[in-house]
């Protein structure tokens, strides 16, 4: 199941350039997650929200955000679930760390996959009503490839967040 939101009146749509020295990667370099510093403040509205970070997912139901291709202008919100992290050693082997990744599958239909581009998408349980990014992309497959996606596992990952921002309000605030 996907849900569409179109994006062609980007009259308020902008970039933003980011140094290098803006990024920290974390310490080991093999872990696939970094942080970025932007050079503005985000302005908090209807549409850009903060989400709160880590946490138990809620079911096995887990929803993620992205374009149908690197073209795109449709935004997608495709609907997966968590798999058993043998379903992703199966297909991956060593590339696979169980305790550091999150292995998904389509929704009720395996033909349904996260795309190429789409890495560094969040993956949310509790949408929409209590969302909670608990991954971020890591391995997409083709749109529709059965093999299973795999998110770095935002949970194991907290601290360092915490200790690089200063900040645990990234865990919890109020809504």
């Amino acid at each position: 199941m996907f849900h569409r939101r179109y994006l062609w009146d980007n009259r308020d749509s902008f970039s933003v350039s980011v140094p290098e020295s803006a990024v920290t990667r974390y310490p080991t370099g093999y872990d696939d997650i970094a942080l970025i510093k932007l050079p503005i403040y985000l302005v908090f509205t209807d549409e850009i929200k903060p989400i709160k970070l880590g946490g138990k997912p809620f079911n096995d139901l887990v929803v993620m955000a992205g374009f149908n291709d690197y073209s795109s202008k449709d935004l997608t919100y495709g609907m997966f679930a968590l798999a058993s992290k043998n379903v992703c050693k199966r297909d991956y082997g060593s590339e696979f760390d169980e305790y550091l990744q999150l292995c998904t599958l389509g929704w009720r239909n395996n033909n349904q996959a996260p795309c190429t581009h789409d890495e560094g998408g969040g993956l949310v349980t509790g949408w929409p009503t209590q969302p909670r990014l608990i991954g971020v992309l890591s391995r997409s497959t083709s749109c529709k490839e059965a093999a299973p996606a795999v998110f770095t596992d935002v949970n194991k990952y907290l601290d360092w967040m915490i200790s690089v921002t200063g900040n645990d309000l990234l865990i919890e605030w109020d809504n």
